[in-house]
């Protein structure tokens, strides 16, 4: 276990070892990213009935921080240490998405609360009976851009079903609230999502220095539907 925790924080600090570039190089291929992905990201969005440019903001923010280095590296621990111990052996985020195999987990479970067809819930049921072949199937799934695509609009479905009793003022105050829910843990409460949702902690010198996520999140919204709504 001393081991696995050594080598778990070595990968951690190598995770902020980046290949050099400006900011505005990392948004800018942040922006060219989502682009490309936008066809794909579109046909999977209407089959949840959901517009894709009120959930593509949702990670935009962290496509501004990716790197292929880190994610070789802490997908590669996901694969051995993850697979081998869960979470607590490591628990990285990888893919454009920066998505955590715990926010999975923690999100499958929710799905089987959600009000959809069985149909649509086995969607994401594994092949796999074996707890550790589920976490690996479930890895490779974060490597695959249709799936955390998957997994991004079933999140928001399920931000829906979690704040049906909630009126939004637009559709970009939802954005931003299920952007830092998504950012913060959405399973917290709605208190402690607003009250990140404001807090300037997500690196980025495009607003001079430090941001909420959630302003990014719905900055971009605003530029990619081109109107405040």
């Amino acid at each position: 276990m001393k081991f696995i925790l050594v080598t778990a924080l070595a990968v951690s600090i190598l995770s902020f070892v980046r290949v050099p570039s400006t900011e505005t190089e990392r948004y800018n291929e942040a922006e060219d990213y989502c682009q490309s992905i936008q066809i794909e990201f579109e046909k999977v969005a209407k089959t949840y009935s959901l517009d894709y440019k009120e959930v593509l903001p949702i990670i935009f923010p962290e496509c501004t921080r990716f790197s292929q280095f880190s994610d070789q590296l802490e997908t590669t621990a996901l694969e051995y240490f993850y697979v081998k111990y869960g979470s607590q052996g490591a628990n990285f985020s990888i893919g454009r998405f920066q998505m955590k195999p715990g926010f999975i987990e923690e999100l499958e479970n929710e799905i089987l609360k959600l009000e959809i067809s069985e149909k649509e819930k086995s969607h994401f049921s594994f092949k796999a009976t074996d707890e550790k072949e589920i976490r690996a199937e479930r890895v490779a799934r974060l490597t695959e851009t249709t799936w955390q695509i998957h997994y991004l609009c079933i999140f928001y479905k399920v931000m829906d079903q979690r704040m049906n009793h909630r009126v939004w003022q637009s559709r970009k105050d939802r954005v931003a609230f299920y952007a830092a829910a998504y950012n913060y843990g959405f399973l917290s409460s709605e208190a402690e999502i607003e009250a990140w949702q404001s807090q300037s902690k997500f690196p980025t010198d495009e607003y001079g220095g430090k941001a909420p996520y959630a302003q990014i999140a719905s900055d971009y919204y605003l530029k990619i539907r081109g109107y405040e709504n």
